[in-house]
């Protein structure tokens, strides 16, 4: 049975609604000011991210650590591995 992932493209998109929603949490509302792509790297998919809200600007920086983006045939996002959890929760703890 073949499992359909979101694209890397979907998944960026998805992404930069949950921060936004998040800043509309604590009541900051505000928009995406850029779209800046994907950052393939060896060990991890990165994008950089700006809001514009109330004359503000937030910038963020997300990272999707990937076990070893070398091995792979393709440079996807998801699905997301054991390895890949595992580095988040490194990298997070560190």
């Amino acid at each position: 049975m073949e499992t359909d992932f979101l694209t890397n493209q979907q998944l960026h998109k998805q992404l930069q609604d949950v921060v936004v929603d998040r800043l509309a949490e604590h009541g900051v509302h505000g928009q995406v000011k850029n779209d800046l792509p994907l950052q393939i790297n060896y060990f991890s998919i990165c994008f950089r991210l700006e809001i514009e809200a109330d004359s503000k600007s937030f910038k963020y920086y997300v990272k999707i650590p990937k076990a070893n983006l070398l091995l792979m045939d393709e440079n996807n996002i998801l699905p997301l591995t054991k390895d890949d959890r595992r580095m988040a929760e490194e990298e997070y703890r560190s």
